[in-house]
């Protein structure tokens, strides 16, 4: 690795190989740096044969820390806006075959690492970033769309509507504006306001906890949508859809489901295309999303 002195006119090594040190193939390359934003002799590399290295004092010592992470394609290293010794990596399996979503998170600048995979689809992961509002707010790009996560990653639900489930390769978090974008594989790049993401007058009717949320897609939808949502435990939940003139055209179910995330698909096999309004209701939280069915 190689860093350039302004003052000097010149790149100067500030490391060895930060690889296995094969170089064959494609493989032995670093895919991947991040500069903790409150500290920069924390930096962190990944390379893609899954050789994971920091250095905490600027580059003069590095220290491998892969103990606990797979020996896969580094897609990402994101520190915390706040605290570098935290820090997550991503990793794809896509050109080892391998079909799994990979994304660990350290609190001790790589000594140890935790999977935070734990319910997302097993499909590769890309980018990932991190709310500067809130530490524990991750958005992830992945190979099917992006995902978020309001408890630093314990529970991961589909972010937005109108997103197609394509490659989502790099994702970057505007924090003036707080817009969201998303650059896919070939159908160009998406943006989500963030200030009204999780709570407006069309998302949300209450004040709810964090990981009280609903997400809906395909959206628009044609022959099915999924429902996805979280309970902090076992509870009874509703959900109905209504027109426009606030009329319930369909149950799409009632019924006590357990603790954890859920996951529902729907066929509106029995409306017309439109506009309607998706109501799920458990405890004392009320949910809306719009949907819009198309034929």
């Amino acid at each position: 690795m190689y860093k350039f002195s302004p003052s000097q006119n010149k790149w100067t090594a500030i490391s060895g190989d930060l690889t296995n040190g094969t170089g064959t193939g494609n493989f032995g390359t670093i895919t991947t740096l991040a500069v903790a934003p409150t500290n920069n002799n924390y930096i962190y590399s990944g390379s893609d044969d899954g050789q994971v290295y920091v250095t905490k004092n600027g580059g003069t010592s590095w220290q491998k820390i892969t103990t606990g992470l797979p020996v896969l394609w580094a897609t990402f290293v994101k520190t915390d806006r706040t605290n570098p010794e935290i820090a997550y990596v991503g990793f794809s399996g896509y050109r080892y075959g391998v079909k799994d979503a990979h994304i660990y998170k350290t609190i001790n600048g790589g000594t140890s690492w935790v999977r935070i995979s734990n319910d997302l689809p097993q499909v590769p992961v890309n980018d990932l970033e991190i709310d500067p509002a809130n530490a524990n707010t991750l958005y992830l790009a992945t190979d099917i769309g992006v995902y978020y996560s309001t408890n630093g990653g314990t529970n991961w639900l589909r972010l937005g509507t109108k997103l197609p489930a394509v490659v989502v390769s790099t994702l970057n978090f505007a924090v003036n504006t707080r817009q969201l974008y998303a650059a896919t594989y070939g159908r160009s790049v998406f943006k989500l306001n963030m200030q009204t993401a999780f709570v407006n007058s069309n998302d949300i009717s209450s004040v709810v906890k964090s990981n009280a949320l609903i997400s809906v897609y395909p959206n628009p939808a044609t022959d099915f949508a999924y429902f996805e949502f979280a309970l902090e435990k076992p509870m009874h939940a509703k959900l109905s859809v209504y027109d426009l003139n606030g009329k319930e055209v369909e149950l799409v179910f009632d019924k006590i489901f357990n603790e954890g995330n859920q996951h529902f698909i729907w066929q509106p096999q029995n409306l017309s295309q439109g506009i309607y309004m998706c109501i799920l209701s458990f405890g004392n939280h009320i949910l809306k999303r719009k949907l819009e069915i198309i034929k």
